[in-house]
C-alpha cells in the first residue's frame, strides 16, 4: 500500500472516520455498509502510515542485522570457561592495563594492549573476564564489541570475515548512528543482488570509516588471533594497527594470541601471562579449590610443574582427584612426580594408559580432527559404534539418552573432546589438535596409519560412511518427510550421505576407482546418496536433482581428483541430468575452475545446450564467475549462443548481474551487442531494468540498437520506465529512443510508469511527447493502468493531459471518470446497479460489493449466475474476493453456490494473484472448491504461480489435484532462480517435469490480450517487483 506523510484525522466517536494516507482521500466507516479504500479496497481500517513506516524500518534493521549474523556468532564466548572466583583480577592493576584503559600517553601505544601467552595459559578466560569487567566498570560510555576466534569452530569462527561481521553486528545494535551510516550499504546490496554476501574489504572500509566519525569512543576485543591461518593473522594485525593509527576518535583495542606466529606491531602495550607472579597465584587458588584432598605440598608441586599453563593444571588435577576417589591417597604424590610437565606429554599419558577401547578413542580423535563439518554428539557416537561393528538399530532416546552419549564421548576420548554450546563436539582446547598433528603423534598412537596420516584417516571415514549407509540403515525412504524421519532414527545418516565423497577425495586408498565404479554401476546406491544429500545438505547452494549422475555430483563438489579417476573409465562426459544439464555446466555454476579444465581436457562439449542456464558460458556469466568465463572463452566457447536459458545470452546474463568485467570480456571476444534472447530480449533492456547507467552507456557505445524490440518489456525505454530509472530514460531519449514504441507487457513506456506508480517518470515521458491515447498492453491504456493500480495522482495527471491534448469527451470513460473524480465519496449502495455493468476498477456491481468489504454472503447469493461476466481487469466477483478480500467465508459461499471457479480469467488472475496475496489458508479454500489445477488459458496458471513463489506445499497439493508438471514455461519465472526455491525445483523435476523444455521463447504481440503478454508474464513477471499488478 502506498503511504505518504500528511494530515491525520481520526474520530473515535460514532460517526465516520477519515484518514488521509495516500494520493487521495480514503474513507473508513465503522457503521454498516461499504467501506471504500481507494488504494487497495481492503475493506478494513487502514494502519497509521507512521506506524507502518516504523514497522518497515524495524524489519529492515532486523534483516540488516541478520545479514551480518551467523549461526555460531556468540558460541565461542559462551563456551569459554568463566574465570574461577577471585582469579584474573590481577590484570586490572597492572601498569600496562592502567596505561591502556586510561589512555596514558596514547601516542606511544595507539590504544592497543596485546596479551600474549603459551598454549593453555588461560588467555581466552582472561579475555572473557576482562571484557565483562570493562563493560561494567570502565567503558560504560563507550561502545564495546568483542570477537573470539575459534580454530575448532565453523568457517566464520576461524576467518577475518567472521570477526568483521561479529564486531559490526554488535556495534550496529548498540549505536543507532552507526546503523544509519551502514544501512545504505545494505540497501544497495538488496537492490542490486538477489543473492549476496558481505565481503571482507567493504566491511573493513566501513569499520575504518567509523574510527573517523563515531560519536562515542570504541573499544574492541579480539581473542585468539593465532587461531586463524598465519596469512590471516598477519593481515588482521596490519588491519587492526591501521585502525589504531588512523583513528580520529578514542579507540581502544585489546588483543590476545600465542607467541607464534611472531608478528610485530610497531606501537602497542604487551603483557605476557605466564611471566606474571599474579598468574601463578591464580593457579594456586584454582588448585586449592579444585583438589579433593587439600595438600599444600601438592599445590606447590602443581605450580612448579605447570609453568604457567592452566590447561596442564586442569588435566592433572582431574587425574589427582581420580586417584583420590579410588582410595589411592598415597599414590597422589607419586602420580604428580611421574606426570610430565610438558602439556603434550600429558596428552600422551592420558591416551597411552591402559584403554580397552583404544580403537574407539583413536577413531573419535580422528573424526573430530578430520571432520568435514562440526559434528553433533549423536553423530560421533553412532559413527563410533558403526566403526566398532556394533549394530544398535534405530536410535531410541529413551534408551540411549543424550547424557549417556556425552558420558561415552568423554570417557572414550579420555576427556579431550567436549560438547560445546550449540550442541556440537570439539577438542577441549586448541592444544589438543596441535598435539595430534605435531610430530606425527597420531601415528605414534596408531602405527597402522603409516606415513600418510591424513589420507588414511579420510579413507577410514569414507569407509565408515559407506558402511553406515549400506549396512546400518536397512530401511528405505522415498519422500523428504520419510528421509527426515529416517535421519532422526539414524543420526549419522545425514553426515554420511553428504560427506562421503569429500572424504573419498582426500583418501589415499588405491581402491577409489573401484569405489567410483561401484557408485556408477549401482544406481540404487547412487540414488540413496542423492536423496539423502538433497535432504541433509542444508549448506549447499544446489541439490542433486533427480537425474543427476555421478559426474554432476563430483563437479558440484569440485572433487577434481575423483573426477579424473572417473574419466579414466568409459563414461559419457556430456551426459545430461540434474539442474544444470551437464557436468561442465554444474562445475561452472559451482565455480570449480579446476574441474572445468579437467572436463574440457577430457572432451566435454563446451557449447552443449541444456539445463537451467542453457550453456556453460551463460552459467558462468549468471553466477559472476569471471575466472571461469576466461577459461571458457580461451577454450572456444561460442559467445553468441542464443538458444535458451533465462538470460538468453551470456552478455545479457552479465548485464543482469551488474558485472562490467564479464561484459567487457564478452564484448572483446566478439559478443553481438544486439543478440536477442531470454526474458529481457537484449542486453540493453537488461541493463535498463537493473538501472546501471554506466552499463547502458557502455552498450550504446558498442552499438546497441536503442529501439530493438523483444522481451518482456519490448524496449529498453519501457524497461527503464517500469523500474523508475529516470537517468537512464533521459539518456535513452537523448540517444533517440522511440517514446511511443508499442509492445511488451505494458504496451508503452508511459503505461509501464503509470502502472508502477512512477509519477516522476510519467511527467518526464509526457514532457517528452508520450502519446496518452495509445491502446496497448495488459491494461489497454496508461490511464486504465493508473486507475487499476490505485494511483490517483497519476490518473488525474493523465486525465488533465488528455483533456489538454485531445479534449475531455474523447479521453474519459464513465467508469474511469467516476473512479478518479468521485473517489472522495464513499460507495454507499451498489446493489441497485446492473450487476453486469463492465469497465473501470470495479467492473460490476457484484464485484464492487465484495471489493468494498460487504461481508453479507447471503445477499450475494442473489447474484449467482451473473458473477462470471468478464471485464478488462477483474473478471468476476469470485476473483475480486480472492484478490482483494481476506474473507474465506465469502469465498467459500461463492464456491459452494456453484460459481464457475475455472473460467479462464479466474484461473489466470484469481489464482495467479490470490496465491501469494492470501497465503495458505485461502489456497486451501480454493482447492476445496474444486478449482481445476490444470485450468489453462495459455499456461498452467496455479502451478506456475505457486512454483514461482517458492510455495513447496502448494506445488505438492496441486500435484495431488492433478496438475501437469511438464507444462511448458513452468521453469522460466525469474523467481525460480533464487536458491530458496530449490525445494520447488525438486518436486517439479521428481514428478517428471522436463528441464530442457525450450518453448519459452515466444514472439511478443502488440495486441494486449494475446498469448505473448501472458507467457512472458509467466517467464519473468515476478522479477524484482517489476509487475506490481501481480505482486503482493
Amino acid at each position: 500500500m502506498t503511504t505518504t506523510s500528511g494530515s491525520h484525522i481520526s474520530s473515535h466517536g460514532g460517526g465516520s472516520q477519515n484518514v488521509q494516507t495516500g494520493d487521495g482521500p480514503q474513507y473508513n466507516n465503522n457503521d454498516k455498509g461499504h467501506q471504500f479504500n481507494h488504494n487497495n479496497f481492503y475493506g478494513t481500517n487502514i494502519k497509521d502510515p507512521i506506524y507502518e513506516e516504523a514497522e518497515r524500518l524495524q524489519k529492515e534493521k532486523e534483516d540488516c542485522l541478520r545479514s551480518l549474523s551467523y549461526q555460531n556468532i556468540d558460541a565461542r564466548k559462551i563456551d569459554i570457561s568463566s574465570a574461577h572466583p577471585t582469579t584474573c583480577n590481577w590484570l586490572f592493576n597492572t601498569e600496562q592495563f592502567q596505561q591502556w584503559c586510561q589512555r596514558i600517553e596514547p601516542s606511544s601505544h595507539n590504544g592497543v594492549l596485546w596479551i600474549k601467552g603459551n598454549p593453555g595459559t588461560g588467555k581466552s578466560t582472561l579475555m572473557k573476564h576482562t571484557l565483562q569487567y570493562c563493560e561494567e566498570n570502565i567503558f560504560q560510555k563507550s561502545i564495546v564489541a568483542a570477537h573470539f576466534f575459534n580454530a575448532r569452530g565453523d568457517s566464520f569462527e576461524q576467518a577475518p570475515i567472521g570477526m568483521l561481521r561479529s564486531l559490526l553486528y554488535q556495534l550496529i545494535r548498540k549505536e543507532s548512528s552507526i546503523y544509519e551510516r551502514f544501512i545504505p550499504l545494505f540497501r544497495d546490496k538488496q537492490q542490486k543482488h538477489t543473492q549476496w554476501a558481505w565481503r571482507e574489504p567493504e566491511l573493513k572500509n566501513f569499520l575504518l570509516s567509523e574510527t573517523q566519525c563515531c560519536p562515542k569512543p570504541l573499544v574492541l576485543f579480539v581473542d585468539a588471533l593465532d587461531e586463524c591461518s598465519e596469512s590471516h593473522v598477519r593481515n588482521l594485525v596490519r588491519f587492526l594497527e591501521d585502525l589504531s593509527i588512523k583513528a580520529k576518535i578514542a579507540l581502544n583495542i585489546c588483543l590476545s594470541s600465542r607467541h607464534y606466529p611472531n608478528i610485530s606491531m610497531e606501537k602497542h602495550l604487551e603483557l605476557v601471562v605466564e611471566t606474571t607472579s599474579e598468574h601463578d597465584k591464580d593457579i594456586i587458588t584454582y588448585a586449592g579449590d579444585k583438589l579433593t584432598k587439600i595438600d599444600e605440598q601438592i599445590k606447590t608441586e602443581v605450580l612448579q610443574k605447570a609453568s604457567g599453563v592452566f590447561m596442564w593444571v586442569v588435566l592433572v588435577i582431574e587425574m589427582l582427584n581420580r586417584a583420590y576417589d579410588e582410595g589411592q591417597l598415597e599414590a597422589m604424590h607419586q602420580l604428580l612426580q611421574e606426570v610430565p610437565s610438558d602439556l603434550d606429554e600429558v596428552f600422551l599419558t592420558l591416551l597411552g594408559k591402559y584403554n580397552p577401547r583404544k580403537q574407539e578413542t583413536l577413531f573419535m580423535l580422528q573424526f573430530v580432527l578430520f571432520t568435514e563439518r562440526l559434528l553433533k554428539p549423536e553423530e560421533l557416537y553412532f559413527a563410533a559404534l558403526a566403526e566398532m561393528k556394533v549394530h544398535v538399530g534405530p536410535w531410541d532416546p529413551a534408551q540411549i539418552t543424550p547424557y549417556d552419549i556425552r558420558r561415552r564421548i568423554t570417557h572414550s576420548s579420555r576427556g579431550l573432546i567436549e560438547v560445546r554450546q550449540g550442541g556440537t563436539v570439539q577438542f577441549i582446547h586448541e592444544s589438543v589438535k596441535d598435539f595430534l598433528v605435531r610430530n606425527k603423534r597420531l601415528r605414534i598412537l596408531d602405527p597402522d596409519l603409516g606415513s600418510d596420516i591424513i589420507g588414511r584417516s579420510h579413507e577410514r571415514l569414507r569407509s565408515c560412511c559407506m558402511s553406515y549407509m549400506t549396512t546400518q540403515v536397512s530401511q528405505s525412504a522415498t519422500d523428504r518427510a520419510q528421509i527426515i524421519a529416517l535421519g532422526n532414527q539414524y543420526p549419522f545418516l545425514g553426515y554420511a550421505s553428504t560427506c562421503i565423497l569429500s572424504h573419498a577425495e582426500l583418501s589415499n586408498s588405491v581402491k577409489l576407482a573401484q569405489f567410483l565404479q561401484l557408485l556408477n554401476d549401482n544406481p540404487l546406491i547412487l540414488e540413496r546418496i542423492r536423496q539423502f544429500h538433497n535432504t541433509f545438505d542444508t549448506d549447499s547452494c544446489m541439490e542433486y536433482i533427480k537425474g543427476a549422475q555421478l559426474p554432476h555430483m563430483l563437479a558440484h563438489r569440485g572433487l577434481n581428483r575423483l573426477m579424473k579417476i572417473l574419466l579414466e573409465k568409459e563414461i559419457d562426459v556430456d551426459a545430461h541430468g540434474g539442474l544444470f544439464g551437464t557436468a561442465i555446466q554444474t562445475a561452472v555454476a559451482a565455480n570449480k575452475g579446476e574441474v572445468v579444465i579437467t572436463l574440457l581436457q577430457n572432451g566435454a562439449n563446451i557449447n552443449l545446450q541444456g539445463g537451467i542456464l542453457n550453456t556453460a558460458l551463460q552459467a558462468a556469466a549468471d553466477h559472476n564467475h569471471s575466472e571461469v568465463v576466461a577459461i571458457l572463452l580461451k577454450a572456444g566457447a561460442n559467445v553468441n549462443m542464443t538458444q535458451g536459458g533465462f538470460a538468453g545470452t551470456a552478455l545479457i546474463a552479465a548485464a543482469l548481474k551488474h558485472n562490467s568485467e564479464i561484459m567487457t570480456m564478452l564484448l572483446k571476444a566478439g559478443a553481438n551487442v544486439n543478440a536477442q534472447g531470454g526474458v529481457f530480449g537484449t542486453a540493453l533492456q537488461a541493463a535498463a531494468v537493473k538501472g546501471n547507467q554506466s552499463y547502458v552507456a557502455m552498450l550504446l557505445k558498442e552499438g546497441a540498437d536503442i529501439n530493438a524490440q523483444g522481451g518482456i518489456f519490448n524496449t529498453a525505454l519501457q524497461a527503464a520506465a517500469s523500474e523508475g530509472r529516470e537517468e537512464i530514460i533521459t539518456m535513452l531519449l537523448k540517444e533517440g529512443a522511440n517514446i511511443n514504441a508499442q509492445g511488451g507487457f505494458y504496451g508503452t513506456a508511459l503505461q509501464a510508469a503509470a502502472a508502477k506508480g512512477k509519477k516522476d517518470i510519467v511527467e518526464v515521458l509526457l514532457e517528452a511527447g508520450a502519446d496518452i491515447k495509445i491502446q496497448a498492453g495488459a491494461y489497454g491504456t496508461a490511464l486504465r493502468a493508473a486507475v487499476s493500480e490505485g494511483h490517483k495522482t497519476i490518473a488525474t495527471m493523465l486525465l488533465k493531459e488528455g483533456e489538454k491534448v485531445y479534449g475531455k469527451e474523447d479521453i474519459s470513460g464513465t467508469a474511469l471518470d467516476t473512479v478518479v473524480k468521485e473517489s472522495e465519496k464513499a460507495i454507499k449502495d451498489m446493489g441497485g446497479a446492473d450487476v453486469n455493468t463492465r469497465g473501470g476498477a470495479n467492473c460490476t456491481s457484484s464485484q464492487a460489493t465484495i471489493y468494498t468489504g460487504d461481508d453479507d454472503g447471503e445477499a450475494l447469493l442473489e447474484l449467482v449466475g451473473k458473477w462470471d461476466s468478464k471485464s478488462d481487469y477483474f473478471s468476476t466477483a469470485l476473483q475480486k474476493a480472492i484478490i482483494t478480500n481476506d474473507d474465506e467465508e465469502i469465498i467459500s459461499v461463492l464456491l459452494k453456490e456453484g460459481v464457475n471457479a475455472n473460467t479462464r480469467n479466474i484461473a489466470f488472475k484469481a489464482l495467479f494473484k490470490g496465491i501469494p496475496k492470501q497465503g495458505k489458508d485461502l489456497m486451501g479454500v480454493l482447492l476445496k472448491g474444486e478449482i481445476r489445477a490444470n485450468c489453462q488459458w495459455i499456461f498452467d496458471t496455479a502451478l506456475c504461480r505457486a512454483a514461482s513463489k517458492g510455495m513447496e506445499d502448494f506445488v505438492a497439493k496441486l500435484r495431488e489435484k492433478g496438475a501437469k508438471f511438464n507444462t511448458r514455461d513452468i521453469f522460466f519465472s525469474y523467481t525460480l532462480w533464487e536458491d530458496s526455491y530449490y525445494d520447488v525445483y525438486r518436486i517439479l523435476l521428481e514428478n517428471g517435469a522436463d528441464i530442457n523444455t525450450q518453448n519459452y521463447r515466444v514472439e511478443m504481440e502488440v495486441e494486449p490480450q494475446r498469448r505473448g503478454v501472458y507467457i512472458w508474464l509467466c517467464l519473468a513477471g515476478l522479477m524484482l517487483g517489476i509487475l506490481s499488478m501481480f505482486m503482493i
